[in-house]
């Protein structure tokens, strides 16, 4: 909405802001496949970059705009509390994923291994191309992630650098609230850059969230195993319930970096731990291998204790406030 104020179109109110953010979201959260969406993660890659050199260079500016050289002063002094803004690492999920796409392709380019061979089975070169693919795969997601955690760090540290005890989830907000100190475009620059990331994000996140939502229709028995073809109709009721459901958060929630604490308190413990535990049990029961099932049963109840520690902690964090 701040930035819609920025460029001269005034204040709307939530809901529409909300309704606005869905549409603009929907052309790339319709795309059926990845390949569809490349565009979209290069862009949010590239917004994450400038999000982070322009927060980094808001370090170095002053925090009076009256004060005498030399007693300028750089930045605030970390609190003690600095773990406190722990959504601002949000970033780092709507950055992987992005770079993962960018660097397969990337990686990509080179001609494929094993085509100038002369000889061999092709059995032989069928178990080297799937090694060699396989470390491919597991190179890029390695630098994605090392190139995530290196924006998101950026991100974290300029923000507590600059406003220390008062750093909020959604540093925008800070941002804003000092807009007369930083230099001329900083704010808008964040704002869009921010917006990228979050549209950007919203396409290529929805593709993976149908296959696993049609994955546990399958595991579940809601959906034939035997039926690799999911219909469109369906996928468009899955896009369009999540749209709904992000229209609904938009219009109720105020601050992002609630949206990001209570995200990542559910949806971390449930989609890292306690869903792949589960699902691991139930195939491991099918297919009788006993031997991992102790460990799987710890992965679970790790993730069952840490999602109610978590859910206690927004509780308490909740009622202190009242």
């Amino acid at each position: 909405m701040e930035l819609m104020h920025d460029f001269g179109f005034g204040i709307i109110p939530r809901p529409m802001a909300a309704l606005l953010a869905a549409v603009l979201c929907a052309p790339g959260m319709f795309q059926r496949s990845l390949k569809k969406v490349s565009v979209y993660s290069k862009l949010c890659l590239m917004a994450a970059v400038v999000f982070s050199l322009v927060l980094a260079s808001l370090v170095f500016v002053p925090t009076e705009m009256d004060a005498l050289a030399s007693q300028k002063v750089l930045w605030v002094k970390p609190a003690e509390n600095i773990l406190a803004a722990w959504p601002i690492f949000g970033y780092l999920f709507a950055v992987q994923p992005g770079g993962v796409m960018v660097f397969s392709k990337l990686e990509a380019r080179p001609s494929r291994p094993g085509l100038g061979r002369q000889g061999g089975s092709q059995q032989e070169e069928g178990e080297g191309a799937a090694s060699t693919l396989q470390e491919a795969r597991r190179h890029v997601s390695g630098v994605a992630y090392g190139i995530a955690l290196t924006i998101a760090t950026v991100i974290g540290l300029a923000a507590c650098k600059r406003f220390g005890e008062t750093t909020q989830g959604n540093i925008l907000v800070n941002c804003h609230e000092s807009r007369a100190l930083f230099w001329g475009g900083a704010i808008t620059a964040l704002q869009l850059s921010s917006a990228v990331m979050l549209l950007g994000s919203a396409a290529f996140m929805m593709v993976p969230f149908r296959f696993a939502f049609f994955e546990v229709l399958k595991l579940t028995g809601a959906r034939s195993q035997a039926s690799e073809e999911v219909p469109a109709s369906l996928q468009q009721q899955v896009t369009l319930g999540v749209l709904c459901l992000m229209v609904l958060v938009a219009t109720l929630c105020d601050n992002i970096s609630t949206v990001y604490r209570v995200g990542g308190t559910f949806a971390t413990q449930v989609f890292a731990f306690i869903l792949p535990g589960a699902f691991a049990l139930k195939l491991s029961s099918r297919s009788e291998a006993r031997g991992q099932t102790l460990g799987l049963l710890a992965v679970t109840a790790f993730g069952v204790f840490a999602l109610l520690f978590c859910v206690m902690d927004l509780f308490s964090d909740a009622t202190s406030r009242f």
